[in-house]
């Protein structure tokens, strides 16, 4: 099948057609704005996305640095403490007053650092400075100088060799009480530490999740964005298409009747020469022509006349082929392309269902009207050799029938373009007599013509 079905629909639709082509330069513009919002909108989330990463590393990593010198501080107070106490006690057991350097040493540190906490309180939570215990690193300062008084008379009773005076004061119960106080007060410290070490991280981990959210979130965001803007692209292309479509078929379709129109014409013919050539198969083509439709516009009026072209579109579709092309080439002068033509007898037979269509009078507005047409074939390769050739002999069959009666249809032969040519002859002889016998007189040379002109239409 060489074309296709949709040139053979019942009725024209052209109104239709040019009610649904819409300007489109109004949608095009609203996006390119649509285009253009996207793209700030994209811009400013993909910088507050990385404005928002930014962010959250720097805060990152002050959290982890403040989260790791509150753990190397609790352990720093937790060894010097306890090498304190060691000192102390190892002094006590084994009366060796070496151990007072170790004691100082670690006494002085232990006092850096708990001055650390007084001047640094941002490394502290205050909310657990008062809950669950009161820890307050100035009352821990105070209770070591308190114990340092007994501790110092302790190394006294050594280094004068009174180990057992050390001892008594060193085993004393209100001394134990203070350094038992004094231990779980450092472990309660060591703990809060702890617990605030471990809460920055867990603050940092809600900050990361929510960070993650938010960023998917714009991420999300912008793919809907893109994806809606994406369907209002597709959406406008659509229409250009479907635009593109309606003008086609609007160049390529008479207005009135909704079949093809010259331009289609000429289309399809070169497919159907080019499809001819390349399959070795024939083509023809019927010129149709309304008998008289000139009388039937001044009897009736151009409106009953249009109705006609449309009911000669309409049934000449409904005979033909769906291979075939039927078209409208100007005025009551219609056109079918018949491709893959076996032999004349098909074209003879679609011929004779159009000269059947008029046996009967037609009823237009309640006006019969008695109408016939006339129909010039002409094939391809036997006839001719080109369009033009095609067209010119297809004509040549048309006027022939016309000139022998109309209302029937007539294959171009051989004697046909010979009779032309010998008509075309004659005129060429009759113009060199009337140029050589110039000197008539003016009655004579119009007695001449109308004598002309009856023996060129009686040829």
């Amino acid at each position: 099948m060489l074309f296709g079905t949709h040139l053979y629909l019942k009725e024209p639709k052209i109104n239709v057609w040019r009610n649904t082509i819409k300007p489109t330069s109004a949608y095009k513009n609203n996006i390119e704005w649509s285009v253009k919002v996207a793209v700030f909108i994209s811009l400013l989330v993909i910088v507050a996305g990385i404005w928002s990463t930014y962010t959250t590393s720097k805060i990152t990593q002050s959290k982890i640095d403040k989260s790791l010198r509150i753990e190397q501080l609790s352990q720093q107070l937790n060894n010097h403490y306890q090498g304190l106490s060691n000192a102390l006690t190892l002094a006590v057991n084994s009366g060796d007053k070496h151990w007072k350097n170790s004691y100082q040493s670690n006494q002085m540190i232990l006092l850096e650092k708990l001055k650390i906490l007084t001047d640094n309180s941002q490394l502290f939570n205050s909310q657990w400075i008062i809950k669950p215990h009161r820890i307050d690193p100035d009352a821990l300062i105070a209770s070591l100088k308190s114990t340092a008084t007994t501790e110092a008379l302790i190394f006294s009773h050594l280094e004068t060799q009174q180990a057992n005076k050390a001892f008594t004061i060193y085993r004393d119960f209100e001394f134990q009480q203070k350094k038992l106080r004094q231990q779980q007060a450092f472990n309660e410290l060591q703990a809060t530490l702890k617990q605030q070490s471990s809460d920055i991280i867990n603050s940092l981990e809600h900050r990361l999740i929510k960070t993650t959210a938010l960023l998917s979130l714009q991420a999300v965001g912008l793919i809907a964005l893109w994806l809606y803007l994406r369907r209002i692209i597709q959406r406008w292309r659509d229409q250009q298409k479907i635009r593109s479509t309606e003008l086609l078929h609007l160049a390529q379709h008479d207005a009135l009747t909704g079949i093809g129109n010259r331009a289609l014409f000429e289309l399809r013919m070169a497919e159907a020469l080019k499809q001819s050539r390349r399959n070795a198969s024939a083509i023809g083509l019927m010129l149709i022509d309304i008998d008289h439709f000139k009388t039937v516009n001044d009897q009736y009026g151009h409106a009953i006349g249009d109705l006609l072209l449309i009911k000669m579109a309409s049934e000449l579709k409904s005979l033909s082929r769906e291979s075939d092309t039927v078209t409208r080439l100007g005025g009551d002068e219609f056109a079918i392309i018949l491709t893959n033509l076996e032999n004349q007898y098909n074209a003879s037979t679609i011929s004779k269902k159009v000269l059947s269509l008029f046996d009967k009078p037609m009823l237009f507005d309640n006006h019969e009207i008695k109408i016939s047409v006339s129909i010039g074939i002409a094939s391809f390769p036997d006839d001719a050799k080109d369009y033009d050739e095609l067209l010119r002999k297809a004509d040549m069959a048309l006027y022939e029938v016309k000139r022998k009666g109309r209302n029937n249809f007539q294959f171009f032969d051989a004697a046909i373009d010979s009779a032309a040519k010998q008509k075309i002859d004659m005129q060429d002889d009759l113009i060199d007599a009337l140029k050589n016998y110039c000197e008539l007189d003016t009655l004579a040379m119009l007695m001449l013509f109308e004598h002309l002109k009856y023996l060129l239409n009686k040829s």
